[in-house]
């Protein structure tokens, strides 16, 4: 059983806080901690908590003041600033007393606050949690007296956040609270959207095609004014780039519990290895999280939108204990199908990791459940969609180096069918998509490319389309392909706002047997006359790499395409985003 640390806390501020902006260097909370047990040399870790937003239990309105804060400590502790979970609306500060440093008995250490920033609703006490990990008791609670007494902005905000990219047409609310003023006016530039006499008010709006400024000011009676400016940010349409950065405190972010942690970095860079689109209403992604070529870890998050916050999901995975994620599946293919998030089979780009077995994730359990392993052979590089109801499962290449062109279908009841054999060569590393004729109004299956083997010259150009009874091979493609001359080493392909879209990793031969490699990104604009449009592709050069061996393209919410590179022995960790907005 481990060891149960006695400690008593107590969190002093004597002034309260005091609710605004401008007001920080005002507020001051101390924290008290005393050890009622035994002399401890062992680590303890111990957070403070509480509530983010405008709310009157909050202290903070967002991450950024949260950790604007200042902290004065013993310099053997650590306090660190971090957001648990932005999208809950809650914050933490963690304590950590690395090992081998003494906390006697009946000693105590203060910790200090100041310069706190609280743009928050001042009616009522913001409410603060002291817990940690087996630490007697459990959790103290603690209210924190909030008032405004000064002329002034309280707080200015908005929904989505500010520093949200917004796609235009979004719903955007504008709220705002402020205090001892005789009236406020809220402006667009010139124009003047609502004005009034309140503490409190809102004002929805749609975001437009570009990103706006809007100002709230302030009079008080003695004609003194008051104003807060709040920007509200538009995605711009081409091509844009995406990482996923942890900091100390946040989901993904190391835990390191003994005095070897000022090795740690500041930030860490997690790397997606799997992007899956829920109906348009969530983005689900798994993260890599790499220190060095021994320690990696993964992690599951969610977003509404990709320019905004990830949240963090506290994934559990049966048979299990302390994974996130099934162990040697976060790289697996993965699709959305009936509320659960399924993963299938083996590695995408790795021929040394194959499977056949198929997990699920539960969003109501939050927890990843086996389905036991299916009744097709092990592989890996496969492709696998959700059509006509059903998951289908396509080619791949099997544990020992075969290629497949096998095709099987799931209706997530435990049944599989194994369908006919796709017409086409065997392959793996391909990414098919569901596309609409245009001139049959029927959606088909549409496969482009792929290879015999990761590291495999025999690489596939063709186009292929299967209607649900059979495969036709389309010849739309051979304008890229140049007769054969132009080949994909990885592709991918997906549709936005009711066309074909192609991105690959192309390499291409001359006379003399010269080979240039380089990305591309087609729009098939015209059906009838095959004819595909170039799309600018100057900002994928240093996105791919020779060992690029597979792509995953996902639509989200047919307003932008997003792409992730799968390399071999090179760490990529960003995603591009290409943006057409459907307005």
């Amino acid at each position: 059983m481990a060891e149960k640390f006695n400690l008593q806390a107590e969190l002093i501020c004597e002034e309260g806080i005091k609710a605004g902006e401008g007001q920080q260097d005002k507020n001051k909370i101390t924290l008290k901690i005393k050890n009622l047990g035994d002399d401890t040399r062992k680590p303890i870790n111990l957070v403070l908590t509480g509530t983010l937003g405008i709310s009157s239990k909050a202290l903070f309105l967002d991450k950024e003041d949260a950790q604007s804060c200042e902290i004065e400590k013993p310099g053997d502790w650590r306090v660190a600033a971090g957001i648990f979970d932005e999208n809950n609306n809650t914050f933490s500060f963690k304590i950590n007393k690395p090992g081998g440093i003494d906390f006697a008995k009946s000693s105590s250490i203060t910790i200090i606050f100041s310069n706190i920033i609280s743009r928050t609703n001042p009616d009522g006490p913001a409410e603060i949690i002291f817990t940690g990990k087996s630490i007697e008791p459990a959790q103290q609670k603690f209210n924190i007296n909030k008032s405004s007494e000064e002329p002034g902005i309280v707080y200015f905000t908005s929904t989505p956040k500010d520093e949200v990219l917004n796609l235009p047409g979004d719903l955007v609310t504008l709220q705002w609270r402020t205090s001892k003023l005789d009236r406020w006016v809220l402006k667009e530039g010139y124009i003047t959207l609502k004005e009034g006499t309140g503490e409190e008010g809102t004002h929805s709006l749609k975001a437009d095609t570009v990103g706006k400024t809007y100002v709230l000011k302030g009079l008080t009676g003695d004609n003194e004014w008051f104003q807060s400016k709040l920007d509200v940010k538009v995605l711009s349409l081409g091509w844009h780039d995406r990482v996923q950065t942890v900091f100390e405190g946040d989901p993904g972010y190391p835990i390191e519990e003994d005095d070897s942690h000022d090795s740690l970095p500041a930030s860490v860079t997690l790397k997606p290895t799997l992007l899956v689109n829920a109906n348009d209403d969530h983005l689900y992604a798994i993260f890599q999280r790499e220190l060095d070529e021994k320690t990696k870890d993964y992690f599951l998050f969610q977003t509404k939108n990709p320019f905004g916050p990830w949240q963090y999901l506290d994934s559990k995975v049966e048979g299990q204990p302390g994974q996130s994620v099934p162990k040697g599946f976060a790289t697996s293919p993965g699709v959305y199908f009936k509320e659960k998030l399924w993963l299938i089979g083996g590695n995408q780009i790795d021929p040394e990791i194959t499977s056949n077995e198929v997990w699920s994730y539960d969003l109501k359990s939050k927890q990843f459940v086996s389905h036991g392993v299916a009744p097709w052979d092990s592989r890996m590089g496969h492709a696998v969609i959700v059509f006509m109801g059903k998951i289908w499962m396509l080619g791949g290449r099997d544990e020992v180096g075969n290629a497949l062109n096998e095709i099987w279908s799931f209706d997530g009841n435990e049944t599989w069918k194994k369908e006919s054999k796709g017409s086409w060569a065997p392959r793996c590393l391909f990414q098919p998509v569901i596309f609409k004729d245009p001139v049959s109004r029927k959606e088909q299956l549409w496969l482009f490319g792929g290879a015999k083997a990761p590291f495999s010259e025999t690489l596939f150009h063709d186009l292929w389309v299967f209607d649900g009874t059979g495969w036709k091979q389309n010849e739309i493609s051979t304008n890229i392909s140049k007769n054969g001359d132009r080949r994909p080493i990885s592709s991918a392909l997906q549709v936005l706002n009711g066309k074909l879209y192609l991105f690959g990793h192309f390499s291409e031969r001359f006379e003399g047997d010269t080979i240039t490699v380089e990305p591309l990104a087609y729009r098939l604009e015209n059906f009838r006359r095959k004819t595909w449009v170039v799309l600018d592709g100057s900002k994928l050069g240093d996105w791919v790499a020779y060992t690029t061996f597979n792509f995953q393209l996902v639509n989200f919410k047919d307003q932008m395409l997003i792409g992730n590179a799968l390399t071999s022995d090179i760490t990529n960790k960003v995603l591009k985003v290409y943006v057409k907005l459907n307005t």
